[in-house]
């Protein structure tokens, strides 16, 4: 409940305080009702996944799956997943409040030589959902799930979980939006 009087000295004792892997580049004055989480309109995710040599100092930072992908068939999948859809077979969530429906708004494969970069921006994500959908395009990419399935499990209500789930390393939170 006490009043922050200087703003940047409190950042500058922040980041002195906490580990030297975070860095407070910013602070804000909120409303008292402001949730980090819920009060977000946007978040943008970026998975890597490195189709080349293994790189051992980067094996914490991408996802190393040395196949050929199709990405052609990637990106045509990755466009089933934008819109409004009901996403519950692509969460490990067994419940929401309110309803397993979320929008994306783009989801945009990019193949650098020897990469995948797979940004999906969107209203918001459930536990492990873009993970969920990124497997699916690998599964996709590998030509070991097709485009149909992918269709079938979307907006059904029917509980099929994927099975697919992408590792979590390679997977970055770039930016929420508020």
């Amino acid at each position: 409940p006490k009043k922050i009087e200087d703003v940047e000295k409190f950042r500058y004792a922040l980041n002195r305080l906490i580990d030297q892997d975070i860095n407070i580049s910013l602070i804000k004055a909120v409303s008292d009702d402001f949730h980090a989480r819920l009060s977000a309109k946007r978040k943008t995710y970026l998975y890597i996944i490195n189709t080349g040599e293994r790189d051992p100092f980067k094996k914490d930072f991408e996802y190393h799956y040395p196949r050929k992908l199709d990405v052609a068939a990637m990106k045509e999948a990755a466009d089933l997943f934008v819109g409004r859809h009901d996403f519950r077979n692509f969460t490990s969530k067994e419940e929401d409040e309110d309803d397993f429906v979320r929008d994306i708004f783009s989801i945009r494969v990019t193949n650098p030589p020897d990469h995948i970069f797979i940004e999906m921006i969107g209203s918001g994500f459930m536990r492990y959902m873009v993970r969920m959908i990124v497997g699916t395009l690998i599964e996709i990419g590998m030509g070991r799930f097709t485009l149909a399935e992918t269709k079938e499990l979307l907006d059904n209500k029917n509980r099929h979980f994927v099975n697919f789930k992408a590792p979590p390393h390679g997977l970055y939170l770039v930016e929420v939006a508020y």
